[in-house]
């Protein structure tokens, strides 16, 4: 030291830090942080809430005590306001589909909900199941019976008033494979030796030919050696051949089979029109009905009756049986009746059915050994059914009819057999024939008694 020297403190400063607790009304800790003098504290999360209580809701309306600037260590609790609940009702309408409750059928189901605040989808697949028209998959719920402007959110959207939500349907989406079969391959974008190529189709859309799809890639059908194909089918040894311009994809996946005959082998497409009636055609998924029905027949060969010798039921209009098929649909005339004996010619045709009037429904069984069609259709029993108007047509099928009633077989011969009548009516009257005498004479015998 040389001399007086006066020396002063020098501090680092460091900001003193707080903690800020938020807590719900009940005491419960909703949130803590760390502040510093100074700072204005921020709830970090979405308002809190308060469940309703004794038909009573509680709507947040902030803290107390009101928020300052951070000096001390501080306490923060959520504040409510209370209302009475005001409550209307939702409901949901399945339109063209249904709902089960615990198994039980109903057409709606309504739930209760608080004005002002969001509803759940109601549907939990266990208790309460939405069961959708054939074919169809939910794409929304709406306010307005059209289905049009935005479907419900639920997740954002309030009800404010009494309320109905209507389903809205569209046609579900399913997978056709196409098999090749018999040596038979595709080649899919360039590359060989597939053996089966699946495409999505929606139901009750026709569906596109494999040799025709370029979109999202290029199918080309490798057929076998010395070969032509006949056309696609239903199943791989029997079934039908696809329309590819009448039939429409079922509510299901399913398969089509390659079927191929010896190579410059012709054949005549023809097709039979039910004329107001309808076909019910199984395949590997589900029925497909279609008012047509293709066969592709060998060229001089006798065609099948699909009504006699085809596996194939034919839905008749109501009150009308089928008298034959005609070359043409009777708008003007019917042309001739196909003689079912003579072999088609080379020149593809359409038959259409002719319908007669009465009530009889039609059940015609025939021997397979009898049958006399080529081997482009199937062989077995065909059955021509009536219609019954439907009292739900969204849940019993596309087209609205019911056939589970169907009477005795028949006699062969287009027409059903007569069933027997009862006789318990003849079985009275015998026993009353028999008792009378009898009867009369006790009378006799005790008048007599009485008498002497």
């Amino acid at each position: 030291m040389t001399e007086d020297a006066v020396y002063t403190a020098e501090y680092d400063d460091e900001p003193i830090a707080y903690i800020i607790t938020w807590k719900n009304y009940d005491g419960s800790e909703l949130d803590s942080d760390t502040y510093y003098y100074g700072d204005t504290p921020v709830y970090p999360n979405a308002d809190p809430v308060r469940d309703d209580e004794d038909g009573v809701s509680y709507i947040f309306s902030g803290w107390d005590p009101a928020i300052v600037d951070v000096t001390e260590d501080a306490v923060y609790t959520a504040e409510y306001d209370d209302a009475l609940i005001d409550y209307t009702t939702v409901t949901f309408n399945p339109t063209l589909g249904f709902f089960t409750n615990e198994g039980i059928e109903q057409q709606s189901h309504s739930i209760s909900a608080q004005i002002g605040r969001l509803i759940s989808d109601p549907v939990d697949g266990v208790i309460l199941v939405l069961n959708s028209p054939e074919g169809n998959v939910l794409e929304g719920w709406y306010s307005n019976e059209g289905c049009t402007g935005n479907s419900w959110n639920f997740g954002a959207d309030e009800v404010t008033e009494n309320l109905v939500l209507y389903a809205n349907w569209v046609p579900a989406n399913y997978e056709v494979t196409f098999k090749a079969t018999d040596g038979s391959s595709f080649t899919v974008g360039g590359s060989p030796d597939y053996s089966e190529y699946v495409d999505v189709t929606t139901y009750g859309q026709r569906i596109e030919d494999p040799e025709t799809i370029t979109v999202p890639t290029t199918v080309v059908l490798v057929s076998p050696a010395d070969n032509t194909l006949i056309g696609w089918f239903t199943e791989e040894n029997d079934g039908h051949v696809w329309d590819f311009e009448s039939y429409k994809a079922p509510a299901s996946d399913f398969d089509l089979y390659t079927r191929w005959a010896a190579e410059g082998t012709e054949f005549t497409n023809v097709v039979f029109d039910a004329n107001g009636g309808m076909f019910n055609l199984e395949t590997s998924g589900d029925t497909v009905f279609a008012p047509t029905y293709l066969v592709r027949q060998e060229t001089g060969t006798l065609l099948a009756d699909p009504a006699v010798e085809l596996s194939v039921i034919i839905i008749s209009p109501i009150d009308k049986e089928l008298e034959g098929w005609y070359t043409k649909d009777g708008s003007e005339d019917w042309g001739q009746k196909w003689n079912f004996e003579e072999s088609v010619g080379s020149d593809d045709f359409t038959l259409y059915a002719k319908w007669t009037d009465g009530s009889e429904i039609i059940d015609p069984v025939v021997d397979d050994e009898d049958n006399s069609g080529s081997g482009s259709g199937s062989t077995g029993q065909a059955t021509i059914v009536e219609p019954v108007k439907s009292e739900n047509p969204a849940s019993s099928g596309s087209i609205g009819f019911e056939n589970d009633d169907i009477p005795a077989a028949s006699d062969g011969f287009g027409s059903p057999e007569k069933l027997p009548p009862k006789d318990s009516d003849n079985r009275w009257l015998l026993l009353f024939v028999l008792i009378l005498p009898i009867a009369c004479f006790g009378y006799y015998r005790y008048r007599m008694n009485k008498k002497y």
